[in-house]
């Protein structure tokens, strides 16, 4: 039954989240489509980081976000610094018009989030977001067995 196929309800809304969130991007000070989003995201979380590092947060193969960095870098969001200890890779900054755009998404991000709660109870919130981190670690653990 689709009502209790856990997969399908999480990839659902998920889908339905983005949906809803598109209409808001289109205030942000730079046009950024939503998978080069996921890169500035991953940076602003850990800032100093390899492309590697990113591809595997990110889960996308190499060129593929090597394809979106150079795109990043073209509108100005990141820079790419060559590391001292390894020539051979590049350190990937936000620039302060990156950090500017990261602010505005997050801003957005938890208006969004406070409409789609407004109705819950923090302790409904708190338990989503501790089954939520259960599933993630628990498909990592999945995937790294196969």
């Amino acid at each position: 039954m689709i009502k209790e196929n856990l997969l399908f309800n999480i990839s659902f809304a998920v889908k339905e989240m983005n949906l809803a969130f598109n209409p808001l991007r289109k205030g942000f000070s730079v046009k950024v489509p939503p998978e080069e989003l996921g890169v500035l995201l991953a940076i602003s979380l850990q800032n100093n980081m390899i492309q590697q590092d990113i591809a595997e947060f990110l889960k996308k193969n190499k060129s593929t976000v090597l394809r979106q960095i150079d795109k990043l870098e073209q509108k100005g969001l990141l820079t790419r610094t060559v590391a001292e200890s390894d020539h051979r890779r590049n350190i990937i900054q936000l620039t302060e018009k990156g950090e500017t755009l990261i602010k505005e998404v997050n801003e957005k991000s938890n208006e969004m989030f406070h409409t789609l709660s407004s109705d819950l109870k923090k302790s409904d919130i708190d338990a989503f977001f501790k089954v939520l981190t259960h599933l993630r670690k628990k498909s990592n653990l999945m995937q790294n067995q196969l």
